[in-house]
C-alpha cells in the first residue's frame, strides 16, 4: 500500500524550513511504513494528539478538534472529548453508570463513551444501546 497521493507535500508545506539529511531520511521511514495514515484511533495527550495506527502511537503537536475536523465523518466519531474513534474498531458496548457506555475496541483497548458523544452515534449503534 502507498501513502495517498500529496500526503508528504501536505506535510512538508506546514513547515517553513528545509529538512536535513536525518529528517528527510526519517520522513522516509513512515512513509514506507503501511497503513500509517490509517488510524484506529486519535487521543489528546496535553498539547499533542496521539495517532493509533499499525499497532504504532505517533505524537502530533495539534488540538484534537483540528485534526478530528480533517477525518472523514463517515468513518470516524468523537466519543469522549479526549477520543476519536473509526467506526469499524469497535467492537462491543458496554453499559456503565448514569448513562454513560465504554467502548471496547478491536485491539482489546476500553474507552469511555461520554453521555455527550452518545447522542452523536449513528443510529444504528446508537438503536443498539
Amino acid at each position: 500500500m502507498a501513502p495517498p497521493h500529496g500526503v508528504f507535500d501536505e506535510f512538508c508545506a506546514r513547515f517553513p524550513y528545509e529538512e536535513t539529511e536525518d529528517q528527510l531520511s526519517a520522513i522516509g521511514d513512515v512513509l514506507r511504513q503501511p497503513g500509517w495514515w490509517q488510524a484506529d484511533r486519535l487521543s489528546a495527550a496535553g498539547n499533542y494528539v496521539e495517532i493509533h495506527a499499525g499497532g504504532k502511537v505517533h505524537l502530533v503537536r495539534e488540538p484534537l478538534a483540528k485534526l478530528a475536523a480533517q477525518l472523514d465523518a463517515g468513518e470516524f466519531i468523537r466519543v469522549h472529548r479526549s477520543h476519536v474513534v473509526k467506526l469499524t474498531a469497535i467492537a462491543e458496548l458496554q453499559p456503565m453508570f448514569h448513562g454513560d457506555y465504554e467502548l471496547v475496541l478491536r485491539n482489546g483497548e476500553r474507552l469511555a463513551l461520554s453521555r455527550r458523544y452518545k447522542a452523536l452515534l449513528p443510529p444504528a449503534i446508537r438503536e443498539r444501546l
